[in-house]
């Protein structure tokens, strides 16, 4: 049976990886793409998808669009959206041409239902059996959360990309981009959730990755595909080769990739997790991890450790 998933993202170069993966994989069917700010607006966001989707053949997945800001108007947003555009590009996808094979459907592919609206439909159509990937900022789920809380209890897995679960973050001192792009959301998300919930920190996908050699062979055939992803992520390449020097571990795909296999994911460790949503700008965003069960509060959040390089290659190259 196919693995029946919601993906909620704000579609930059990372997504876009990640939303080819989940499309073109066998045991995967996508219900529905819901788009939210971040990496560039909600609108640009719901653009990109629609591209990524018309450059791999697979519109015929529905595309809904969300909130255009945080629940809170946070003074923090010209810095995350200036760190998301130098990143992704101002296009948020790395200002590549586009294909020649005719302009993208977006009318056809985007729905008018709102973002939050579909997602509560969804789960009520299909309660305990969609696991909802979450790599963007959690607004359009904590939205869903609030407008019904029933839906709380009928995920079969939330699986979120974001947070810094030993404090190194990466648009703040603590704060990594998705979660302190609207940590109000977060922490509705974080403290409302019951179904299995699993997150995949940045710290832990940049531990390791694949290699640079091993990556240039994987994207070096001549198909429509591997073509378009070469050119959306030559100027993020760039800057992790020498900005960041990290191995190739797209957080967004690396996570994809557990979503699909969780073998891939080697070492978890379940804890109680929160979201600090005070105004001071240093701390603002920040995960706080219950690592010793000082407040013995639920353990919540089940915190991806380490995952399988190998594994990570094997899956790529067997669907892309």
């Amino acid at each position: 049976m196919k693995k029946k998933l919601i993906i909620d993202c704000d579609t930059g170069v990372d997504d876009a990886q990640a939303l080819i993966l989940a499309a073109l994989s066998n045991n995967v069917e996508i219900l529905a793409i819901t788009c939210v700010f971040g990496n560039n607006s909600v609108t640009q966001a719901a653009k990109n998808t629609v591209r990524v989707l018309h450059e791999i053949d697979c519109c015929h997945i529905p595309v809904y669009v969300g909130c255009e800001k945080p629940l809170k108007n946070d003074i923090m947003m010209d810095q995350i959206r200036s760190s998301g555009s130098a990143y992704h590009g101002s296009d948020g996808l790395g200002d590549a041409p586009h294909a020649t094979t005719g302009s993208p459907p977006y009318d056809a592919v985007i729905r008018s239902e709102k973002a939050a609206t579909a997602i509560c439909r969804l789960i009520h159509e299909h309660p305990g059996e969609i696991t909802f990937v979450a790599l963007g900022p959690l607004t359009n789920l904590a939205i869903a959360f609030r407008l019904d809380s029933s839906i709380v209890g009928l995920f079969k897995e939330i699986n979120i990309m974001g947070g810094a679960i030993h404090s190194q973050g990466n648009v703040t001192v603590v704060g990594e981009f998705n979660i302190a792009a609207d940590p109000e959301a977060a922490a509705i998300v974080i403290e409302d959730v019951v179904c299995p919930t699993n997150l995949f920190s940045r710290e832990t996908v940049n531990l390791n990755g694949a290699e640079w050699v091993w990556h240039s062979h994987w994207l070096s055939r001549d198909t429509k595909v591997v073509k378009f992803l070469r050119e959306i992520t030559a100027h993020s390449i760039d800057i992790d080769k020498t900005m960041w020097n990290v191995l190739f571990s797209p957080p967004d795909l690396v996570t994809m990739a557990c979503v699909i296999d969780s073998s891939i994911s080697t070492k978890e460790s379940v804890h109680h997790c929160f979201v600090n949503c005070d105004s001071n700008p240093h701390t603002r965003g920040q995960l706080i991890v219950d690592w010793r069960d000082h407040l013995n509060k639920n353990k919540n959040i089940t915190a991806c450790l380490d995952w399988s390089v190998d594994g990570f290659k094997e899956l790529l190259t067997k669907v892309i």
